[in-house]
């Protein structure tokens, strides 16, 4: 209808006045969430981004983290899933290369990293940290464990140090903790890939014919589609998803 009028949209050069609509409470926008939103702009810009789906049935793997957990307690070591899921990823990025690497643009090289370190995005009160298991590869599934409690708890109190939070080659973020079924993250630069972990749910699935209740837990992969295709990353997960569905394969063949 040409008699409609739309509104215009306010440019955002800093000088709206909100308050002109309502009550507001201004927060600063520095530190960690201004280089944290300086990062993820200059990855999502910059990268073209894929995402790839999986849904893992973790049934057996929640299993044996229970059955395991006092083991791993009266070490002063929670055990959890992630740790499992950390060890799997160290073996496809074996399998898959490519995965663990970074993209030189300078030297028009892809740099295939030879060492495992994974980062685990942690949400704190500061904003999000990502620190750095390093050799991961070389740690047993209760190591990894232990690593993960202590950088989680040194990020949550700021106790972290910059090299703790720098050199990872590959990234988890454990969205489930907090819920969700599906995300879509942002690559951590200069990595070419990060998994987001969504919540694991007891879901109705068919095997063999029957319906069965089972936990079910998706991952999400983003991929920098400059270093990966897609069929790479899709075998890339099901490697993940063959381990963690296995977990006590993953156990005799890993540790």
């Amino acid at each position: 209808d040409p008699d409609v009028k739309l509104a215009t949209p306010e440019p955002s050069n800093g000088k709206m006045s909100h308050e002109e609509y309502g009550p507001v409470r201004r927060i600063p926008f520095k530190g960690i969430r201004k280089r944290t939103a300086e990062a993820m702009k200059h990855s999502y810009d910059t990268i073209p981004h894929v995402w790839h789906a999986e849904d893992v049935d973790v049934t057996e793997l929640f299993e044996v983290v229970t059955a395991q957990r006092p083991v791993a307690e009266s070490q002063g070591i929670k055990l959890t899933p992630l740790a499992f899921i950390v060890r799997a990823v160290v073996s496809a990025l074996k399998q898959f290369p490519e995965v663990n690497s970074a993209l030189d643009e300078a030297s028009n090289e892809i740099v295939l990293k030879e060492y495992y370190h994974v980062g685990i995005a942690v949400d704190t009160e500061h904003g999000l940290l990502v620190p750095v298991v390093r050799h991961a590869d070389q740690k047993s599934i209760l190591q990894i464990a232990r690593e993960i409690q202590r950088l989680v708890e040194r990020a949550k109190s700021r106790e972290i140090e910059l090299e703790e939070l720098q050199g990872g080659t590959f990234t988890l973020t454990n969205v489930g903790v907090i819920g969700g079924t599906h995300a879509t993250p942002i690559i951590n630069p200069p990595e070419v890939a990060i998994v987001a972990i969504m919540a694991a749910r007891e879901t109705p699935v068919v095997q063999q014919g029957q319906v069965r209740v089972r936990r079910i837990m998706p991952l999400v992969i983003a991929f920098d589609h400059r270093v990966l295709d897609g069929a790479k990353v899709a075998r890339f997960m099901n490697h993940n998803k063959q381990l963690l569905e296995d977990p006590m394969r993953m156990l005799v063949e890993l540790v």
